[in-house]
């Protein structure tokens, strides 16, 4: 009985340790689903198409900012916040008048460079269809449609192991050493005959006499065959020498203001196109003007050290302007700034930005590499620095040849993926159209799914005339 006394209490003492750990699995369950839940329920599709209509101007997804902070983890930033964040899409000023830390906070970061957002004209159940599609968007992944027939992927290595000129030298070598040997076994059995026959050997000669003396003997055939072994090396020289010429990769022209990217699109995250505004308008990307500079210089008069000053100063040299007094000097004679060009192409290359950023939705990251991180100045990426980019951002594509060349273009073309729905100006949803209008279509587009994506190059992205005048 008193064992069975003191058993009674340490059961009771386990069942009481087990329920509050139940307990507190239960209450993290439940907040863990929570906050699981918030802003869940909603329409993907649906919250995808206000997001276009509504937020896709100023707002991105993949943390970049444009004219707004990006939406990439919103609703873990507005946790617990669900009436509030309704009330700020609405009404921003009337969110930020009940004084929420959050709210006011954010205010003072954005407002100063972008202003107030407008009041959005959307209830309550948009939004949650739109925070649905920002919680749950995942980036499209470019897939690579590599085949048999893309023999221009293959990259031209130097000699080496995995180039068929190394191959050629071995067997040349090797057929070299056995000529050799056989003409010493020749030459042993000639005397040797010649000996027992006549009592005197063949003289000896060295191999050089002896070459001359085949040379000339068969002079027809030794020049034959010297004019094949020269072209068969020069031509393979030549053409990796013509292929290397204007190869632009790294080149970096000094500027007459040491403009620094990685400051203003890396730090301070202002927009490429902010400077280069015609990018997804015009077929040129445009230089910005003095004056565009004066946006955020009138107010921004020194950098974080001399030099940088002595760079804000020249801008004010341009357009005339005090910045001890700051005003503008009267009757100044402005001046453009002439930037030095840094992207070439030749003349008969058709490049078109506009396409490329609004049909087929390019980072400027993807051709011009890393500026917002490594670049001082302009400068043309290398394909190593494209290839890093491409393993921290699913977006980028992976190039492996120069840049700037036709081999670039065309690799970019095959590897990358499109849409045949909802492009702006609908020209491969006119391709897709016309495809599905014939049977050859239909095979043809079978074809092109069969590994699950449409590369530019399936819809015509190889035609010559499509970057060639």
């Amino acid at each position: 009985m008193k064992s069975g006394n003191n058993t009674l209490p340490k059961v009771q003492s386990q069942l009481s340790r087990s329920y509050k750990l139940l307990s507190s699995l239960a209450i993290l369950f439940l907040s863990l689903q929570t906050f699981a839940t918030i802003h869940e329920g909603g329409d993907y599709d649906a919250g995808e198409s206000v997001f276009n209509n509504n937020c896709a101007t100023c707002h991105s997804l993949d943390g970049s900012v444009l004219a707004a902070p990006s939406l990439k983890g919103v609703a873990l930033r507005w946790k617990g916040k669900d009436e509030l964040i309704n009330t700020w899409i609405k009404n921003p000023k009337k969110a930020f008048a009940t004084g929420d830390a959050y709210v006011v906070g954010m205010a003072n970061k954005w407002t100063p460079q972008f202003g107030w957002m407008q009041n959005q004209a959307v209830n309550d159940v948009d939004i949650n269809n739109v925070l649905t599609y920002v919680s749950e968007y995942v980036p499209p992944v470019v897939l690579s449609s590599v085949g048999e027939k893309d023999w221009y992927n293959a990259k031209v290595e130097e000699v080496g192991e995995d180039n068929p000129v190394f191959w050629y030298l071995i067997l040349a070598v090797i057929f070299a050493i056995i000529a050799v040997a056989a003409s010493g076994a020749g030459r042993a059995i000639g005397s040797s005959i010649q000996e027992r026959e006549t009592g005197d050997g063949v003289a000896p000669k060295s191999y050089g006499d002896r070459v001359k003396g085949w040379l000339w003997d068969n002079k027809a055939f030794a020049s034959i065959l010297t004019f094949v072994i020269v072209i068969f090396f020069l031509i393979p020289w030549g053409y990796n020498l013509g292929m290397a010429i204007n190869i632009m990769e790294g080149h970096m022209p000094d500027q007459p203001i040491a403009f620094n990217h990685k400051l203003h699109a890396g730090k301070n995250g202002i927009n490429c196109e902010y400077c280069h505004n015609s990018a997804s308008k015009s077929k040129h990307a445009g230089l910005p003007e003095p004056m565009l500079c004066m946006n955020c210089h009138k107010g921004v008069k020194k950098g974080h050290n001399d030099e940088m000053t002595a760079e804000i100063q020249k801008i004010y040299d341009y357009v005339g302007f005090d910045p001890e007094a700051g005003t503008y000097i009267a009757d100044y004679d402005q001046q453009p700034i002439t930037w030095n060009k840094v992207h070439n192409l030749p003349d008969h290359v058709y490049f078109n930005h506009s396409q490329h950023v609004n049909v087929a939705g390019l980072a400027c990251q993807q051709c011009h590499g890393p500026v917002d991180q490594d670049y001082m100045l302009g400068k043309v990426a290398t394909s190593e620095e494209i290839m890093k980019l491409a393993e921290e951002d699913v977006s980028i594509i992976s190039l492996e040849k120069d840049v700037l060349t036709m081999g670039w273009c065309i690799e970019c073309h095959n590897k990358a993926g499109i849409s045949v729905m909802n492009t702006e100006n609908g020209y491969y949803q006119e391709i897709h159209d016309r495809l599905i209008e014939t049977d050859l279509g239909k095979r043809d587009l079978k074809k092109y799914l069969e590994d699950n994506v449409i590369t530019v190059k399936e819809l015509g992205g190889w035609e010559c005339s499509k970057c060639h005048y």
